[in-house]
């Protein structure tokens, strides 16, 4: 019997024996190839014959005509297809006539109406194409044959498991898999005269529809009546194999606990994710030992590799869609100059809607949105902030403006020279006993000067200047009423030491200049003393930035000032050097030991060391050992300084 495939994937070949094919090709084997239990050996449409990988094809049924049909134009082509050498043509040549020699007697007595076929370069539109590809199942047991069968198949078994690879090109592995169910079609009608009808089961336990089953047997049963011509309406029965429920329920529950413990979602959401997922690939028809692997390979690197696929993506849609609403609503003349306040709902939905997609989505498609047309949108919405007035708009504007800096670094810089810094510090000036309304501008404000670059000159005149930072000190020392756990202080903080990167030089700098000038700064020394214990950096809201740690710079330009100083009692100025002490007993060498050494040097010349010497012993021993270390560096250069400057830690 005649065995044709068709290809469910495309497959490009590396060794000449193989063949190189698209998906949905067909095949027809061929006798007198290598035996091999990976690899077939068959003519492809045009001729061409060699080796193709089983686990990529799908064994077809066709009538005997449709076959003949078939082989005949293959042969045609290959007579026709020059690539082909003389001696393969003549081999393979012989093998197809001897193919359709072996059909000449059941087709002598049968008329076939050319049109039932219509055989093209795929095959017939009612049977090639329809053919669906099952999913790979484990192969069945072999049926019994008869002594003489069983005694040739055994000896062909025994030369194909010891043969190599074809002509010694490698073979595709196929890790065996099982699958949940497997489909078998079952043609309900057949013409009496063609070859009987077999209807093949696996032998390994299992469960199916058994009514279904008895149905189709029995619809099988009476098909000696049905005529050539319905051959091309047959009605498709589906016999459909299960796995034992209980194996399968164990199977579910453990998937189901795999996805809450990666994702932390509900056990719904769990389940209707995997219901989804399995639902897809059960509906591409693919072989599941060649896909799984294949998408396991795809989810290592990054999906969304070029232009086209991120403009195809439905979070690409929904976020250009979402952004182009909200332009239209800023620049609707009638809700900028009345105010009229029933659109406040869909606004904020629209912006809540935003910030879940900017927070879910892909960075890339995010990115790729947020830089379109020069980066309008967020220009858009930052002209939209300044305009806007209701707190419940600007606050999510806010949170929006946060996501975007977290995503795109250049956005922050966009937003430091535009309206939006100017606008948040006005509204910090207005609303100083709003606790939620300082947290939130604090935290975007302490963004935006969080890479240390320089604010605009003529915003330091107006609300970036000495105005932002005096306020700023005001309000850590006397939090809002409603402030009962120090929340402002906290914030505050953060944006001093954040305002304060952008300052090289501690005679331009005006957080010292202001500090100076203020009459009270217990709860600021405090607070810094506690930020440098916890090696916390406050500046790092939307993840690790570049540069020396904002509290170390700060610590260090505060001691640079004497006037600063001052604001220091000599308890503060002792904690102060157990830290100091400690961190250089535990750090090796540096950049930030050395930050620690001069902040010791600076510490001990300002704070009249001589007078107390607290923690001699132990800021001695750590001097030293630095000293006794290989090799120049500027650690014990610094180490060299401070020796010099105080005769008590010079080594003997």
């Amino acid at each position: 019997m005649v065995k044709m495939y068709k290809s469910m994937y495309s497959f490009k070949a590396t060794y000449a024996s193989a063949l190189s094919f698209k998906e949905g090709e067909v095949f027809v084997e061929l006798t007198g190839g290598k035996s091999d239990k990976n690899w077939y050996f068959v003519a492809s449409q045009d001729g061409q014959s060699g080796y193709v990988p089983r686990n990529y094809m799908s064994e077809i049924s066709l009538t005997t005509a449709e076959t003949y049909a078939h082989v005949k134009e293959v042969l045609t082509n290959l007579n026709n297809n020059s690539s082909v050498t003389v001696a393969d043509k003549k081999e393979v040549g012989e093998k197809l006539e001897e193919i359709n020699r072996s059909f000449s007697d059941t087709l002598v007595n049968i008329q076939y109406p050319s049109s039932a076929y219509g055989l093209r370069s795929k095959g017939s539109k009612d049977s090639l194409t329809s053919i669906r590809s099952s999913k790979k199942r484990a192969a069945p047991q072999p049926p019994i044959r008869k002594p003489q069968e069983r005694s040739s198949s055994e000896g062909s078994e025994q030369r194909s498991e010891t043969s190599q690879s074809p002509r010694n090109s490698p073979r595709p592995s196929a890790s065996s898999m099982d699958t949940t169910t497997t489909n078998e079609t079952i043609p309900e009608d057949t013409e009496s005269s063609l070859p009987p009808f077999n209807l093949k089961l696996p032998k390994a336990a299992g469960y199916f529809d058994a009514q279904k089953l008895v149905r189709t047997m029995s619809q099988v049963s009476q098909t000696s009546g049905t005529s050539n011509n319905d051959l091309a309406t047959q009605e498709v029965v589906t016999v459909t194999y299960q796995h034992p429920p209980e194996s399968c329920h164990s199977k579910a529950l453990e998937l189901v606990e795999l996805v809450r413990d990666s994702t932390n979602i509900s056990h719904e959401a769990s389940q209707a994710v995997l219901q989804s997922v399995l639902e897809s690939l059960v509906a591409s028809h693919k072989d599941l030992n060649v896909l799984v692997p294949s998408l396991q390979n795809e989810f290592k690197h990054q999906l969304f590799e070029n232009e086209s696929d991120i403009q195809s993506s439905h979070d690409f849609t929904d976020l250009v869609n979402l952004f182009d609403e909200l332009t239209k609503m800023k620049e609707d003349d009638q809700q900028r100059n009345w105010m009229l306040y029933e659109d406040e709902s869909i606004i904020v939905k629209n912006l809540s809607r935003v910030c879940q997609t900017l927070q879910n989505a892909s960075q890339d498609i995010c990115r790729h949105v947020l830089s379109r047309y020069k980066y309008s949108y967020v220009q858009n919405l930052v002209e939209y902030y300044q305009m806007e007035t209701r707190w419940s708009i600007r606050k999510i504007l806010i949170e929006t403006f946060t996501l975007m800096c977290s995503i795109d670094n250049a956005i922050i810089s966009l937003m430091l020279i535009s309206v939006l810094p100017l606008e948040v510090a006005q509204d910090m000036f207005e609303n100083s006993e709003e606790v939620e309304r300082l947290k939130h501008s604090s935290v975007i404000l302490t963004i935006l000067f969080s890479q240390g670059e320089s604010v605009p000159i003529h915003y330091m005149e107006k609300q970036l200047g000495s105005s932002l930072v005096t306020f700023l000190l005001n309000k850590i020392e006397n939090s809002p009423e409603l402030d009962k756990e120090e929340e402002i202080a906290d914030s505050f903080m953060g944006l001093l030491a954040s305002y304060n990167l952008q300052f090289e030089q501690p005679t331009d700098n005006i957080v010292l200049q202001c500090l100076a000038k203020s009459t009270n700064a217990k709860i600021f020394t405090e607070k810094l003393l506690l930020l440098l214990n916890r090696e916390d950096d406050p500046v790092e809201i939307i993840g690790p930035r570049l540069g020396m740690n904002s509290i170390h710079k700060l610590v260090l330009d505060v001691f640079s000032s004497d006037d600063c100083i001052s604001h220091f009692y000599t308890n503060d100025l002792m904690v102060l050097i157990d830290i100091i002490a400690r961190q250089l007993s535990d750090l090796g060498p540096g950049m930030q030991r050395y930050t620690y050494l001069e902040m010791a040097h600076l510490v001990l010349v300002r704070s009249g060391y001589d007078e107390h010497l607290h923690r001699l012993s132990d800021l001695k021993v750590c001097l030293q050992r630095i000293q006794k270390e290989e090799g120049d560096t500027i650690d014990k250069t610094k180490v060299t300084e401070i020796c010099n400057t105080f005769t008590c830690f010079q080594i003997n």
